[in-house]
């Protein structure tokens, strides 16, 4: 008869550990999601952020390791550059378990790979163009594959009204340049260099560091935005 008090005990100690285990198993992902939050809402000030992780076994995150990390967000500010959006998904991150899991802090060590796409309103592109000396734009209209301003250029002290076709390219890993292909001033058309363009506009966008050693890849154009499409450099 004495035995059954000390069974009872040992069985109650027993369901209790396994309570706590399976308590911080799904709780670690909760931790971990709100710390990674935390940690990329100081890199990405957005109105919404939305950050989910995948670990397979949950565990994992106890030794340092996401298999998957999404990222979505909406109006980022990114030093000068505003983006209307912000999406990534990164694989295979390692990070310090102890920062984490201890002190609720992200400490990166590497990330496999990482693909990353932003969007970047023509009206912003308008904004960024208005730092441009000598150039004036009352309009910019974005379209697949194509850049159509109107506004002036800034000759000897005057201003002519001017109009121009073009598209954006990366210079570097970091800022983006307008060529334009066609420019009309004072109704009359500049000539294009042979092999060249008429005029190149330099780092009408330059593009602050992003989060997880993003870097941009390539630029394109669609009916209204500009698209960023941006890696980690990693195959």
């Amino acid at each position: 008869m004495p035995r059954a008090p000390r069974l009872g005990r040992l069985w109650a100690v027993v369901v209790g550990a396994l309570a706590l285990a399976v308590a911080v198993n799904l709780g670690t992902p909760l931790v971990a999601a709100a710390a990674f939050r935390g940690y990329l809402r100081t890199l990405l000030p957005s109105r919404g952020l939305d950050v989910r992780l995948v670990a397979r076994p949950p565990l994992a995150l106890w030794w340092g390791r996401v298999d998957l990390v999404t990222v979505a967000a909406d109006d980022v500010q990114i030093g000068t550059l505003q983006l209307a959006r912000f999406d990534a998904t990164l694989s295979g991150v390692r990070f310090d378990p102890e920062a984490l899991l201890v002190h609720h802090r992200v400490v990166v060590d590497s990330v496999r790979s990482g693909v990353a796409h932003a969007t970047v309103s023509q009206a912003e592109l308008a904004h960024a163009l208005v730092l441009q000396p000598n150039v004036r734009v009352d309009s910019i209209v974005l379209r697949p594959g194509q850049v159509l301003l109107r506004g002036a250029v800034r000759v000897l002290g005057a201003e002519l009204p001017a109009a121009g076709v073009g598209h954006l390219v990366l210079a570097g890993d970091e800022a983006i340049d307008l060529v334009l292909d066609h420019v009309t001033v004072a109704g009359g058309p500049v000539p294009v260099p042979v092999g060249g363009a008429a005029l190149t506009l330099k780092s009408v966008i330059v593009v602050p560091p992003l989060p997880f050693g993003f870097r941009l890849t390539a630029v394109r154009t669609d009916d209204g935005v500009l698209v960023l499409d941006a890696g980690t450099g990693a195959s």
